[in-house]
């Protein structure tokens, strides 16, 4: 979901991974101080070969009691998509949301002029709940409508694409 440097100013960084093993480590570690109460977020950065952030897979505002959290996902370069190891790490948040955390619900805002990160959200399972209306004003863009979309458990079960990646990925179903 491509997104401008603006995005880039909120990046905290954690501890690198350089592969799959070392990222499902850190993702682990970090759901579990989540579990724990001690923070209300998860950040996970994607880094080039030459060290340099090119996105980036956030989990904010995660409530302990309703079981929900926020999902913000974004690349600064487009068009490197699951190809970049991206779409292992969404998968590796979803089981940990859904399976290790026990979440009922990731929500995921979306901007209008973002047609690809709107079909790109809805390929993986999120639907669409509505559209807050010239909800944000943007810089050079003026005011643009945010789509809304929720993810259920039983909506990650039901798709398609999910149940064929993580086979792929991780060599295992994990929903």
């Amino acid at each position: 979901y491509f997104c401008n440097e603006f995005f880039k100013q909120f990046y905290r960084p954690y501890d690198k991974s350089v592969n799959l093993e070392s990222t499902k480590l850190l993702i682990d570690n970090h759901c579990q101080i989540i579990a724990e109460g001690a923070v209300s977020y998860l950040e996970y950065g994607f880094f080039d070969f030459n060290d340099h952030l090119i996105g980036l897979l956030t989990l904010d505002g995660i409530d302990l009691v309703s079981k929900k959290a926020e999902l913000l996902f974004g690349l600064f370069t487009p068009g490197l998509g699951i190809r970049s190891g991206v779409g292992e790490a969404i998968l590796l948040a979803l089981i940990q949301v859904f399976n290790r955390l026990g979440f009922h619900k990731l929500c995921a805002n979306v901007y209008s002029y973002n047609p690809r990160a709107i079909k790109s959200i809805a390929d993986i399972g999120f639907k669409a709940e509505g559209v807050l209306r010239q909800h944000l004003f943007i810089k050079n863009k003026g005011y643009v409508d945010v789509h809304v979309f929720g993810l259920l458990l039983a909506d990650v079960k039901e798709c398609r694409a999910i149940r064929l990646y993580q086979k792929r990925c991780l060599g295992y179903i994990a929903f």
